[in-house]
């Protein structure tokens, strides 16, 4: 379905009957494709035309670019030999020989027991490439560039077609190039408004096919303005490093993500070569930890800047803009755990309780009192998620946020192995306020631009009301339903207290820290449910990056019952954390019998599953009744999402997804590929 093609059947149906009828007689999945509207193109087919029109990754790097002229995408052989991409591989090459050098034993593949590369041959090999997987517009980010209307992003996901002894292999791997665009440049005539209103029109457009890509790339469409002209920077994301549960059983697995920037320099004038080239440039927001501890008077300018009652507001709006000389120029991001992990936290030993208590009274005495922070872990918490490592890993997929849907041709070559919603709840949760800003710029009023925390939205950018009916995300997974972020209260925190859960539900803590003390989950409350975390632990951290697990009274091969739940011994088991199931998860036995209006009938890896991929040529060999097991998992949609950590994978039922950790999909690891 084209985005937006539902908001015409809401509006339809809204003319006859009150809104809170009209959503009873339409499928959730109607607001997130509203949620969508005017935001993001995740359409594959509309994806696909798209690319062969000019917008392939290489095309648009290449001399002699042309609006709507048909192109052949290239595989990465052809890209890897593109000037710019050298640029940026070589960092990648670069990163990875770090990484090795940082993980004695680890290489690529499965015979590397406990520590597995990412497999960098795929960069230039001709059996893979970068396909175009979702289109999103951040108009929203016009407070940093009000000449430019903020960005476009174009985001490809690398993906091979491989032929092996046993048939041909194909999956995504996980690693993203984000090609970020100007949505205009200074000198051409279009206003913000014009373009502002082209993105709505676009979110309320039923067209599909050539007829959807012929409007988008034409005079009256958002994308009219994309060439090469616009491109700002290249943004990558990748998997570096996975161990698998059997090596670091407390966290059921271990991932770690590469983030890197590449800003797009012009070609000096008069040079021979006149294309851009990629530079690696400093992260937008992400502070240097280690060279600020390591100079004490860098360290001390930087509070200095960052106390000041101004910067505490900007901060707290999430516009701030830290100063280059602060910033850092790599990025290392850790799952599962996100935020409770240290790592994820560059804030982690730089700033004390009593200087940032200090800075919020004097910015509440300047400036009236602060939307979101109201204590020092608050503060603590604002400036790591506004930030790339911080944000990257609040209610995200592993390291990620947008990964697309997979082709019809991907789901029918393997359904196990392909995504079901498009975007994380991060995304999805931040779309009311990034609509909002969308239509005042489209009525020329001037947008409120400050935000949530990554974590959870604020209550009241929940909702929005425009043109359509109103409809509202509270009672979502992506604010107080069902695995939304919460607070327990243990610690009064006042920046935390009104994240509550949904009637039915409560807030528990799978996995508690002292440094984050309170944080937990919406989960089903009274008895187990579907889904719900099944194993209760402490995460201490020793020193920043180091951080071990210890679980909360263990019985031998049982999961911890939390006070007041109960296990149904009858219908439902609990797949354990050593089992790469972070936090464990209580799933149905099988598919048969009674069966919770929450589940949903779908594959899990069985026993045999890891030991039939260290052996077989083809992994699609392993994904059958032989090396799994079909059971009952949490239902998903791109309203109902899953846990953090947890992916929404296709399942037979067409019209609902299965909610599983990702690192039991072949396009969210880098071992197991041939």
């Amino acid at each position: 379905m084209f985005i937006g093609a539902s908001m015409q059947k809401i509006l339809a149906l809204a003319k006859g009957v009150t809104l809170f009828a009209g959503l009873l007689l339409w499928p959730a999945t109607a607001i997130a494709a509203d949620l969508e509207a005017g935001l993001a193109i995740s359409d594959p087919d509309i994806l696909e035309r798209l690319e062969k029109k000019g917008l392939a990754l290489d095309a648009l790097l290449k001399s002699g670019w042309q609006r709507g002229v048909t192109v052949t995408p290239a595989n990465n052989a052809g890209l890897s030999s593109i000037s710019q991409m050298q640029d940026v591989f070589r960092v990648v090459e670069r990163e990875m020989t770090l990484t090795k050098r940082a993980n004695p034993g680890a290489g690529v593949g499965m015979a590397f027991n406990h520590k597995r590369l990412f497999d960098t041959s795929f960069l230039s090999a001709a059996d893979a490439r970068f396909p175009l997987v979702g289109i999103v517009q951040r108009l929203d980010r016009m407070y940093r560039q009000p000449a430019n209307c903020g960005e476009v992003r174009l985001i490809y996901r690398l993906e091979y077609v491989r032929q092996t002894g046993d048939g041909i292999a194909r999956s995504r791997l996980p690693m993203t190039l984000n090609l970020v665009l100007h949505s205009k440049l200074p000198h051409q005539a279009m206003s913000c408004r014009d373009l502002a209103r082209k993105w709505i029109a676009s979110g309320e457009s039923a067209l599909r096919g050539s007829a959807a890509v012929d409007f988008l790339l034409g005079t009256n469409g958002p994308l009219h303005t994309v060439t090469p002209a616009h491109i700002d920077r290249i943004e990558t994301n990748f998997q570096s490093l996975r161990r698998p549960a059997a090596s670091i059983s407390e966290f059921g697995g271990h991932a770690e993500y590469v983030l890197k920037v590449f800003n797009s320099i012009p070609a000096a004038p008069g040079s021979a070569n006149a294309k851009p080239v990629f530079r690696e440039t400093a992260m937008e927001n992400m502070i240097d930890r280690d060279r600020l501890l390591a100079n004490p008077t860098l360290l001390a300018r930087f509070k200095t800047w960052l106390f000041e009652p101004a910067t505490v507001r900007a901060l707290d709006d999430g516009t701030i803009d830290i100063p280059h000389d602060f910033r850092a120029i790599n990025g290392r991001s850790f799952a599962p755990g996100g935020h409770a992990r240290s790592g994820n936290r560059t804030s982690y030993g730089l700033l004390s309780d009593a200087e940032l208590a200090a800075a919020i009274t004097s910015a509440n005495e300047t400036g009236g009192r602060l939307k979101n922070i109201s204590s020092p872990d608050g503060f603590r918490m604002r400036l790591d998620d506004t930030g790339c490592v911080g944000c990257h890993q609040s209610r995200a997929i592993g390291g990620f946020h947008f990964m697309g849907i997979d082709s019809a041709a991907s789901k029918r070559h393997l359904p196990e192995n392909a995504i079901f919603v498009p975007a994380s709840a991060h995304f999805y949760g931040d779309a009311p306020r990034r609509r909002k800003i969308l239509e005042a710029l489209a009525t020329g009023n001037e947008p409120d631009w400050a935000r949530g925390f990554s974590l959870r939205p604020r209550r009241s950018m929940a909702t929005e009301r425009t043109t359509s009916p109103r409809f509202s995300i509270i009672g979502t997974g992506f604010l107080n339903g069902w695995g939304a972020t919460c607070y327990t209260n243990r610690a009064n925190d006042p920046s935390f207290k009104a994240w509550t859960c949904a009637s039915g539900l409560a807030c528990v803590m799978p996995h508690d820290t002292p440094k984050q003390p309170g944080l937990g989950v919406c989960m089903t409350k009274g008895r187990f449910g579907t889904g719900d975390a099944a194993e209760y632990g402490v995460i201490q951290s020793s020193r920043f990056g180091q951080d071990s697990y210890t679980r909360l009274k263990p019985a031998p091969g049982k999961p911890l019952t939390p006070p007041n739940l109960a296990i149904d011994s009858d219908r439902q088991r609990a797949a354990p954390q050593a089992g790469g199931f972070f936090g464990g998860m209580v799933y149905q036995k099988t598919c048969q019998g009674r069966f919770p209006a929450s589940s949903i009938c779908a594959r899990h890896a069985g026993r045999d599953f890891n030991r039939c991929l260290a052996t077989a040529a083809n992994f699609k060999t392993c994904f059958t009744d032989r090396h799994t097991d079909r059971v009952g998992l949490r239902e998903c949609d791109s309203a109902k999402p899953c846990r953090d950590d947890y992916i929404c994978v296709a399942t037979a039922d067409r019209t609902s997804g299965a909610c599983l950790p990702p690192y039991f999909m072949m396009q969210f690891r880098v071992d197991g590929h041939p």
